[in-house]
């Protein structure tokens, strides 16, 4: 479950998104493996030829890191893990693989970041939404009476092997004043489409008892 309910009452509703980041996984990966790039290096300067010695101790200290560090990754049998575990033990060969799929899971952390939340508070009429990537966390918000309603969407993007991978998102419909338009927001809370659609329905209780009209 990666989309908890914080709160609900007739005054405020909020909804909560925190998950393992796949981008802080991978880097973590890549600082390991250069670790373990620079043992084997080292050991094979000092063993001279016996190479499958050095590898194998170098190998093994990166696995034995990667189990401890991942940990919470491992307990939910993520595929970031299998793919960390693959290749973050591997001298020179782990670092290029790793830093190109962190580098093509930046903009995807970007887009849909890993914690994420979306408060309606009534008394304060304001809708806002908290989101953190890396060390820097932008907030955006918006005049409550200005938001109608919520709608399950989608949208397709690149990861970092290139593939498309279709995400579940949750949309806010609101209508800016000075055009009367209505106006679509993706909120950058994702998850599975049970998920979703909870969230969209209490928005839309939400909603309809502050005023809206979706």
């Amino acid at each position: 479950m990666t989309l908890k309910i914080l709160e609900r009452t007739p005054q405020r509703l909020i909804i909560q998104r925190e998950q393992l980041s796949s981008f802080d996984l991978v880097w973590l990966a890549v600082c390991v493996n250069f670790l373990v790039t620079l043992c084997f290096t080292k050991m094979q300067e000092r063993l001279g030829h016996t190479e499958p010695v050095a590898l194998f101790v170098a190998v093994s200290a990166g696995w034995l890191l990667i189990h401890c560090l991942l940990a919470e990754s491992r307990q939910k049998q993520q595929g970031e893990y299998w793919f960390a575990v693959a290749f973050g033990a591997i001298p020179y060969l782990g670092v290029l693989l790793l830093s190109l799929a962190a580098i093509g899971l930046f903009g995807y952390e970007f887009r849909f970041p890993p914690k994420i939340s979306l408060t309606l508070d009534q008394n304060e009429n304001r809708l806002t939404i908290k989101s953190q990537f890396l060390l820097w966390f932008p907030t955006t918000q918006y005049p409550l009476d200005e938001i109608i309603g919520a709608t399950q969407g989608t949208e397709s993007i690149y990861t970092g092997s290139m593939s498309v991978s279709v995400v579940i998102t949750l949309n806010l419909i609101h209508r800016r004043r000075q055009d009367g338009k209505l106006s679509h927001k993706n909120t950058g809370l994702c998850g599975s489409v049970e998920e979703i659609q909870n969230a969209v329905n209490l928005i839309n209780q939400f909603s309809s008892r502050y005023g809206g009209n979706l």
